[in-house]
């Protein structure tokens, strides 16, 4: 028999107690369900801060995940603001996959809790993860009240049981007023996209087929671990292999890892036949210079207008952070319609560029929070787009195996062919700065 979820109003009064969140399950669970657009409004992360403060008085409270990882860090400073604290915990690496070891420090942390902290009564605990069914029960040897908040969609019915309480997600957004449609499996898109990857790498000659590991890490550094989770969540890599039979064709090998052979209709050309020279598209040479974690945005004139955007906040300012300048350019209704996500990545390629100028030496501040100034070289707005472009190309010519042209930056850059010229300088800079390096 299924257990209701319990009801809008709790009717509890709050006691001391903790609250420990992995983020990170939560994130991934709520990026697979509704789609990796939504996650952050899916999130509805007031709401969780404000029902968190209704079951338990200030205590503790800490939300554990990967904060190198784009799409946990755009929630970091609306955590730090809701009282959290930020626990870093590494994720390891493995090939086209990422390891949480979130729930481990979790456990680690309420179990030590509830030995050193007689005072905390009420433990709520903030994912579905499965493994997190002993710990449950742990506190509730030592006598503690245990509140379980996950996704409902995902949860493990074993885990929603054990708990004294349990609140689904769904609840969380409902108080929200939220309501989202769960994202269709496998994505259509996504599957369109998967195809054309595939069919660009497997064109690539090789002197032997590519091993489906190695293919999968290829896929991974060029296009994001997103490329993959977005077709068939969860699914392993030959599973995503079978869905493109028209593309590639699967080997099984006696070492557990499968060899990937192009299907007919992607072959290489034969060598007699004679074929026209194709230049690489826009998206082919955002795969080549591995920007895809770099959220780069390929229209010249939004980018720009981003850039100008930016130059304008900062030379207003006697010095700035990246959390100001979020502030400024993401607000309801502005021009440019940005994300935070669009600035955090933009500040990231001028801060590698050199762009911007630490005021002090300060490693014990959040990286948002420090304070910078314009450097020397992006006194002027077009001063600063060429730092970010000179940037964009760089990385262009440090992932090509063969030196770029001015006109694969022009496409890269998606300029006019009047612009080459400007291509031109910029490889040129790009060139020096490289055996400078």
């Amino acid at each position: 028999m299924e257990r209701p979820h319990e009801p809008a109003e709790l009717r509890l009064d709050p006691v001391p107690g903790a609250v420990l969140l992995d983020f990170e399950n939560l994130v991934y669970g709520l990026s697979h369900h509704h789609g990796a657009q939504h996650v952050h409004e899916a999130a509805c992360l007031p709401t969780l801060c404000a029902l968190t403060r209704e079951l338990v008085r200030p205590g503790v409270r800490r939300a554990y995940g990967d904060w190198r990882v784009r799409d946990l860090n755009q929630f970091q400073l609306e955590l730090y603001r809701s009282g959290f604290e930020i626990v870093q915990v590494l994720g390891r690496i493995a090939p086209g996959s990422r390891k949480n070891s979130s729930d481990i420090r979790l456990a680690v942390d309420a179990v030590e809790l509830a030995l050193r902290e007689a005072h905390l009564r009420r433990f709520v605990i903030v994912s579905g993860d499965r493994d997190m069914i002993e710990i449950v029960r742990c506190l509730q040897k030592h006598g503690r009240e245990v509140i379980g908040i996950a996704p409902d969609w995902s949860t493990s019915a074993d885990l929603s049981d054990v708990c004294d309480r349990f609140i689904s997600y769904s609840e969380v957004q409902r108080r929200a007023g939220l309501f989202l449609p769960a994202r269709a499996a496998p994505a259509q898109c996504a599957l369109d996209e998967l195809r054309a990857r595939l069919r660009e790498l497997l064109s690539e000659p090789r002197a032997e087929p590519w091993s489906g590991s190695a293919l999968r890490t290829e896929l991974v550094a060029r296009h994001g671990e997103r490329a993959l989770e977005e077709v068939l969540p969860g699914a392993g890599f030959v599973r995503l292999l079978q869905l493109v039979p028209d593309v590639a064709r699967v080997e099984a090998r006696g070492t557990g890892d499968v060899l990937v052979h192009p299907a007919a209709a992607c072959a290489a050309p034969d060598p007699g036949e004679s074929e026209l020279p194709r230049l690489p598209g826009q998206a082919q040479l955002v795969a080549r210079a591995r920007l895809a974690n770099y959220r780069y945005e390929g229209d010249p004139e939004r980018r720009r207008g981003l850039l100008r955007a930016v130059h304008a906040f900062a030379r207003a300012q006697p010095d700035f952070s990246l959390a100001d300048v979020r502030a400024a350019l993401c607000t309801p209704g502005a021009a440019l319609d940005l994300r935070p996500g669009d600035v955090n990545k933009c500040w990231t390629v001028l801060y590698q560029g050199r762009a911007l100028r630490p005021v002090a030496a300060d490693v014990t501040t959040p990286m948002q929070f420090r304070r910078h100034v314009l450097a020397p070289e992006a006194a002027s707005a077009e001063q600063l787009v060429r730092v970010y472009e000179r940037c964009i190309v760089y990385k262009l010519y440090e992932n090509s195996r063969s030196e770029p042209s001015a006109q694969d930056v022009r496409v890269l850059l998606g300029l006019q062919e009047e612009d080459l010229g400007w291509c031109a300088t910029l490889l040129d800079e790009t060139r020096s700065l490289q055996r400078a390096t």
